[in-house]
């Protein structure tokens, strides 16, 4: 199912964003000191990675949109990865992810990284354009993958779980 984003308004996108912690933290972590989360979050699930994996790449790909929301606000068209414009690009493998407290304080901080930065967007300004991947994207163009990034991972981390858990 295919989430749609067409009504979305930018402090709906910063609300969601800034939901996202408590939700991936809910996800990965449904009961708390339970020794078995950190082994079922860390077990490649049926694609190859894990949901922890899935995590940390959202953390990451988080992190990618706020600075190509920066550029896009303090450029004139400037290039800005393909990656923060675009919610199917692969999921990087290498995330580096080390252990469940450290990837879900990261995934806060870059979902709190890019709502405060959006939040700094004048109305005026969502219409600001960059390049990525050779096509032309608008800094809430941006903001949205953001929010469909979260989401669709968010997904992908519960399927995860559910199929590695039992």
């Amino acid at each position: 199912m295919a989430l749609d984003l067409s009504n979305l308004s930018p402090q709906d996108a910063i609300a969601a964003l800034r939901s996202y912690p408590r939700r991936y933290g809910s996800a990965l972590e449904p009961i708390k000191d339970d020794d078995n989360v950190e082994a079922i979050v860390t077990r490649p699930g049926p694609d190859g990675v894990s949901a922890l994996d899935i995590a940390a790449d959202t953390a990451r790909r988080l992190d990618l949109m706020t600075a190509a929301l920066d550029r896009i606000e303090l450029a004139d068209n400037p290039d800005v990865p393909p990656a923060a414009a675009d919610a199917t690009a692969p999921l990087d493998r290498a995330s580096g992810a080390t252990g469940l407290a450290n990837v879900l304080q990261q995934l806060g901080s870059a979902a709190a990284g890019l709502a405060d930065r959006a939040t700094k967007v004048a109305a005026r300004d969502w219409n600001r354009t960059g390049t990525a991947g050779g096509r032309s994207v608008t800094a809430f163009d941006v903001l949205l993958e953001g929010v469909r990034v979260g989401a669709d991972n968010l997904h992908r981390v519960e399927e995860t779980i559910r199929a590695v858990g039992h």
